[in-house]
């Protein structure tokens, strides 16, 4: 009941409606780099810096990619990785990170606007979809999910944003 409600306050919010599911464990290796509201912008030259050497990470996993929010503080500062997932950490290449998504249940929204309003989305999920949606949002990372729909040169398609929530 909890999670239809929820979902028919994204709704009302011009969100699409989350499919709720449980997830294993992710570890994914990439770029990370800290940011506050401010310099979020760099955000896509992140991408643009990573993108080019995914070849270069073994044992990667899938054609997925990751934008990875956590290390959240207070004050809005964040850490956000671009990454793909790997199912072990072996070798790590000069200047990548790597971190664990841990296992558990998500609200999973499909992002179908342009690559660009994923700002607006995500900040809609935390100001007015999370403190009223009913359900507990986990303090574990929550992440953007780009498939093998998602088409770069367009910006559209293929985009996901997973909430954690508590069980």
């Amino acid at each position: 009941l909890r999670e239809h409600e929820a979902s028919l306050r994204a709704q009302s919010l011009g969100l699409n409606a989350p499919i709720f599911q449980r997830a294993n464990e992710r570890t994914v290796i990439g770029l990370n780099r800290t940011y506050k509201p401010e310099t979020r912008t760099g955000i896509p030259r992140q991408w643009d810096e990573f993108v080019p050497q995914i070849s270069a990470i073994p044992g990667s996993q899938g054609g997925d990619c990751f934008g990875v929010c956590w290390n959240n503080t207070g004050n809005c500062h964040f850490d956000y990785l671009t990454g793909v997932e790997v199912h072990q950490v072996d070798l790590i290449p000069t200047g990548m990170t790597w971190m664990s998504i841990p296992a558990g249940r998500y609200a999973v929204f499909a992002h179908s606007s342009h690559v660009s309003a994923i700002p607006g989305t995500i900040d809609t999920l935390w100001s007015k979809w999370g403190p009223d949606c009913g359900l507990k949002i986990a303090g574990s990372p929550f992440f953007e999910r780009y498939t093998s729909e998602f088409n770069p040169a367009t910006g559209m398609g293929g985009i996901e944003i997973w909430v954690p929530l508590a069980d």
